[in-house]
C-alpha cells in the first residue's frame, strides 16, 4: 500500500505503538472500524510495516479483541519491548462500556513477532488506595539501567485533588515482567484530567517524557529532565503539532527518532465538515524529532517522504493584487500599507507537496500561502506567517460570523526579517501538514474546499517568494 497519511480501507488508525525491528518501523495501531465493526465494540490491534512512511506493508490483525464479556473487548494503547528471547506487548484492556468498567493492564508475548499469546493471569488493575479504577491505561515499559529493573509508566488519575487536574503518570517496577510493584506517581503536574499515551526516551544528557492531553488544549506534549527522578521542566514550546496530531508516540532506529500520531476527520463519516467536532482516530502523520542546542525539541518533515515524491514542477504565478516584479521564478512584492498576492496559473494537485522560500521586510505583519482559492479570493484556506507574534496560523475564508467550532490553528515559530525561510506542505485530499524551516509542524484538515489555486500573499511591507515548486505524489490508497 503506497499512501501519504495512511489509513486502512475498512477503518481508521487509532493510537499508534511504534517499534523498530529488522530495518523497518513496525506500527501497531488500534484499528477503529467506526460504524462497521466485525463484532460488538471491536477495537483490536493491527500491524503495519514501513521504511519510508509512504509505502506500507499490511500485516493484518496482531492482537485480537476479546468477546464483549471479557476485559479486553477493546484492546487499547500500550507498548512493545524485546527481552530474554521474547517480544512482550503490554496493553490496555477495556470493556466495551468503559464508563462502567475498570481499565486494566494486560500482557501478551511472542517468539516471532507474528503469533501473540495473551497471558490473562498477568492482568492487573489500579491500586484504588491511590488511583481511580476507571483511568488505568496506556502502559509504557522500559528498562532502567540505573536500577537494573523494568519500569512501567501508566496513565492514571489520583484519588485526591481537583477532579479536572488529577491526571498523572503512575510508576511501577518489576524484575521479571510478570509481577509489578506500585511506586506511586512518576509525574503529577496537577494540570490535566489525563496524561495519555506516555512515552519516554533519551537524547544525549536529556530525558524526554511525552504524553497527550485532552483538556487544557488537546495535543501531544513533552517535558524534559536530566534525571529519571526529575524535576521535569516544561519548555516554552512544549507541543509538537496542533490538535490534529494526537496520541503521538516515538520510535528510533538508534540514530534518528520519529513521532507517529493520527490526524482525525471532523463530523460523521461520509459527512465530514470543517465546522464539526473532531473525531477519535484518523490518518497517520509522521514527523522527525530533532534536538536543539539547548536540549529542547523540534520536528521536521522526514527526508524519506521528500525522496518519494513522483515528479517536480515549477509553479508559475501571476500578480493578483499589489505591486510585483517577477524574474526567473522570484516574485518580489510590495504591499506597502495594504495587501498583495500572487496566484498560480493552474489549479493545485490534490495529492502533492508544495515548497517555497520566502523573506520579508521588518514592517511586514503577515505573509504566507493560499490553498484552494479562486481568482477573486472569495474562498479558500490560508497559512499565515506572523513574524511580530512569532506565530504561524491556519484558517479558512470567508469566516462565519458565529463560528460554532473555531477553525484557526496555530504554532509558535522563530521568524526573522530579511532572512530566507522555507515552507513545505504535504497535501492529500482533506489532510495537510505544513512545515516551517524544519522547526515547526502544523497539521490540519480541509473539507469544505476541495480544489482551487495556489497563492502567496503579504500584508504590509515587502516580501519575496521564490523556488515555488509542486511535487506530485501517486498512491494507491483510498480517496478520503
Amino acid at each position: 500500500m503506497r499512501q501519504m497519511f495512511y489509513k486502512p480501507a475498512n477503518g481508521w488508525v487509532g493510537d499508534i505503538i511504534p517499534f523498530f525491528k529488522d530495518g523497518e518501523y513496525k506500527l501497531f495501531y488500534i484499528h477503529d472500524f467506526r460504524n462497521n465493526p466485525p463484532c460488538d465494540g471491536s477495537l483490536p490491534w493491527y500491524l503495519l510495516g514501513t521504511k519510508n512512511f509512504v509505502d506500507f506493508t499490511e500485516y493484518g490483525e496482531a492482537i485480537p479483541c476479546g468477546n464483549k464479556t471479557e476485559q479486553d473487548a477493546w484492546v487499547c494503547t500500550g507498548s512493545v519491548i524485546e527481552a530474554d528471547g521474547l517480544y512482550h506487548i503490554f496493553y490496555t484492556g477495556m470493556m466495551n462500556v468503559p464508563e462502567h468498567m475498570p481499565q486494566a493492564v494486560m500482557h501478551a508475548v511472542s517468539k516471532d513477532f507474528v503469533n501473540w499469546r495473551k497471558l490473562p493471569e498477568d492482568t492487573f488493575f489500579a491500586d484504588t488506595s491511590l488511583y481511580e479504577k476507571f483511568d488505568w491505561r496506556d502502559p509504557f515499559v522500559f528498562y532502567n539501567d540505573e536500577e537494573k529493573c523494568w519500569n512501567m509508566l501508566v496513565t492514571a488519575k489520583c484519588k485526591s485533588g481537583l477532579d479536572s487536574r488529577t491526571g498523572c503518570i503512575a510508576l511501577l517496577k518489576s524484575r521479571d515482567l510478570r509481577k509489578w510493584e506500585n511506586k506511586g506517581p512518576f509525574y503529577y503536574p496537577g494540570c490535566y484530567a489525563a496524561l495519555e499515551c506516555p512515552d519516554l526516551f533519551k537524547i544525549g544528557e536529556w530525558w524526554y517524557l511525552v504524553f497527550s492531553t485532552f483538556n487544557g488544549r488537546t495535543c501531544t506534549r513533552y517535558r524534559m529532565s536530566k534525571s529519571l527522578n526529575g524535576p521535569w521542566f516544561q519548555p516554552a514550546v512544549d507541543t509538537f503539532d496542533t490538535r490534529a496530531f494526537y496520541a503521538a508516540k516515538t520510535a528510533s532506529d538508534g540514530k534518528r527518532r520519529f513521532i507517529f500520531g493520527w490526524n482525525p476527520p471532523r463530523g460523521a463519516e461520509g459527512n465530514e465538515s470543517d465546522d464539526e467536532p473532531w473525531n477519535w482516530a484518523g490518518n497517520i502523520v509522521v514527523h522527525e524529532i530533532k534536538q536543539n542546542p539547548d536540549g529542547t525539541l523540534r520536528v521536521s518533515m522526514p527526508d524519506e517522504i521528500f525522496r518519494e515524491m513522483d515528479s517536480e514542477k515549477a509553479i508559475r504565478c501571476r500578480p493578483a493584487a499589489g505591486k510585483w516584479t517577477c524574474y526567473e521564478g522570484k516574485y518580489s512584492g510590495d504591499a506597502g500599507e495594504s495587501y498583495a498576492c500572487i496566484l498560480s496559473e493552474e489549479p493545485m494537485a490534490d495529492n502533492c507537496m508544495i515548497t517555497a522560500d520566502f523573506s520579508f521586510s521588518s514592517d511586514s505583519t503577515a505573509l504566507g500561502m493560499l490553498i484552494r482559492t479562486d481568482n477573486s479570493l472569495k474562498k479558500g484556506y490560508l497559512l499565515s506567517v506572523r513574524p511580530k507574534k512569532s506565530r504561524i496560523t491556519f484558517g479558512k475564508f470567508p469566516e462565519a460570523w458565529c463560528e460554532p467550532h473555531p477553525f484557526s490553528m496555530e504554532r509558535t515559530a522563530e521568524i526573522k526579517e530579511n532572512q530566507s525561510h522555507k515552507l513545505k506542505v504535504l497535501i492529500r485530499e482533506s489532510i495537510a501538514a505544513f512545515y516551517l524551516d524544519d522547526q515547526a509542524a502544523l497539521s490540519v484538515r480541509m473539507f469544505q474546499y476541495k480544489d482551487g489555486l495556489l497563492g502567496f500573499f503579504a500584508e504590509n511591507g515587502k516580501v519575496v517568494f521564490s523556488n515555488i515548486k509542486q511535487y506530485k505524489f501517486i498512491d494507491n490508497g483510498e480517496i478520503l
